[in-house]
């Protein structure tokens, strides 16, 4: 993921009270509560939308699929990171008394085709970002920006705020937020030793 298309520079929270943006999900919640206006559009009119100025900026996905759409044509800046969802998930549900009745074999089978394709698609987007990305910058002049620290620092404040708004409304909520919350402090930990510093490191010689 990325974190948006803009036609003006965002170098403070402010710059984004009274922009018109497509993001959804709690992403668009966070911004609404940062003073953007969170505009609803539909996924097969966002491109037209820009266009007409319905929106001013956009959230939707990665390198590839918005460059398919052709966001890079109506935008100037291509932001990042993805503060609001670094990697879409994909799920399967299945009506828990239909899967209890499925014979074991078959259960198997479903979580083996599950695990597969999962793999698949994050290892498939991927190769396509990687080459969308590199076409972004390099044949169409895209210029790629950075968050400021600071911005990313307030949105996290804001984002937390409206998790646990949401998380208390029943306990169910409050349980995942804080299993989220407890698997991501172990998992900053050991991405500080291992993810970062060999990121660090292939980029210190590349």
């Amino acid at each position: 993921q990325m974190g948006g298309w803009f036609n003006k520079e965002i170098n403070s929270i402010g710059d984004l009270k009274g922009l018109k943006i497509r993001i959804g999900g709690f992403g668009g919640e966070t911004l609404k509560a940062a003073g953007a206006e969170v505009v609803s559009v539909p996924m097969s009119k966002l491109t037209q939308a820009l266009k007409d100025g319905e929106i001013e900026a956009v959230e939707f996905a990665g390198p590839n699929i918005d460059m398919n759409r052709g966001f890079h044509k109506l935008t100037k800046y291509y932001y990042y990171p993805a503060w609001h969802e670094p990697s879409g998930a994909f799920d399967l549900f299945i009506n828990k008394a239909k899967w209890d009745d499925l014979p074991s074999d078959v259960k198997a089978v479903i979580t083996a085709a599950a695990g597969a394709v999962n793999s698949h698609k994050l290892c498939y987007r991927m190769a396509n970002n990687c080459a969308a990305l590199a076409k972004l910058t390099g044949e169409h002049g895209i210029q790629l920006k950075q968050f400021p620290d600071e911005l990313l620092k307030e949105l996290a404040l804001l984002s937390d705020k409206v998790l646990r708004e949401h998380a208390s409304k029943d306990k169910l909520g409050e349980e995942i937020l804080n299993s989220i919350n407890e698997f991501r402090k172990n998992a900053v930990g050991l991405a500080a030793v291992q993810m970062q510093p060999y990121l660090a490191a292939r980029s210190a010689v590349l």
